[in-house]
């Protein structure tokens, strides 16, 4: 299937399984769904798709600036609560070097070989829960959704890496039709997964109560950010937020810029 179908089915399945009741695991967790989406398809560099795996990777690199942009600027915590969580700076490089060097083994290996295997989803799974164990079920979740959306292509997986068997439904093409309805639905669903979701609905009727747009942007100033980021999305209204919202999407998964088949 193309990244872009990846991201969107991954990311929203994650949110609408482990439904986060705070903003800082709706944004970490979102981004590390997406992220687990994606990766598997870092392999492409062995294959027809040629470059497609640094796409991969911009990705990546993007979903990982945009957490951390988001917990510089709005002030979410994310690096504290669930990623320091008390311990020293130096306890998050293991993991971190553990996953990048899987990922380095995976660009090495043919593509939908090791890096759509259940031992690479656990192994990069394990990494994650050593370095974030609050968000390693929402990249698992985005890993799996993967390898189930390329089963239906007629390439097969090697599932149960190293052996050699490939696993495929020969059910369509990475890029016909049903990957076109796919992308429909996943992004119908990922806006409703993030605008029905606990920390925004929960914002949304503080600011229904009186929560003035000025008193949000004080409150933003000295930390809380959810009253500001949720009480634009309130004036917005759904329709105005699913437009904003897919303009963001455009622009991430634009095929002229990100946008990537495999």
């Amino acid at each position: 299937m193309q990244g872009k179908t990846h991201f969107m089915i991954g990311t929203a399945a994650a949110l609408f399984i482990l439904q986060p009741s705070e903003l800082p695991v709706l944004v970490a967790g979102g981004a590390a769904a997406g992220l687990g989406s994606v990766i598997s398809d870092i392999d492409a560099g062995r294959s027809s798709a040629g470059a497609e795996a640094v796409k991969v990777i911009a990705v990546s690199v993007m979903l990982s600036v945009s957490v951390i942009l988001a917990d510089m600027y709005l002030n979410l915590g994310i690096y504290e609560k669930l990623i320091l969580r008390g311990s020293s700076h130096s306890a998050a490089v293991t993991p971190v070097l553990l996953f990048l060097l899987l990922c380095s083994f995976g660009m090495l290996t043919p593509h939908r070989s090791f890096m759509h295997s259940f031992p690479a989803m656990l192994l990069l799974g394990g990494c994650m829960y050593l370095l974030a164990p609050g968000l390693a079920l929402y990249f698992v979740i985005g890993f799996a959704s993967h390898i189930l959306l390329d089963l239906l292509n007629k390439k097969g997986e090697r599932l149960f890496y190293p052996f050699r068997k490939g696993f495929a439904l020969r059910f369509c093409h990475a890029d016909g039709k049903i990957n076109s309805l796919l992308l429909a639905v996943g992004t119908t669903a990922l806006v409703i997964a993030v605008y029905t979701s606990i920390p925004v609905q929960q914002t949304m009727q503080l600011v229904h109560n009186g929560v003035p747009l000025q008193e949000a942007m004080d409150l933003i100033r000295s930390g809380a950010s959810v009253e500001l980021i949720v009480g634009e999305v309130s004036r917005m209204g759904p329709l105005r937020f699913t437009e904003y919202l897919m303009k963001i999407l455009h622009f991430v998964t634009d095929s002229s810029q990100l946008g990537f088949i495999i």
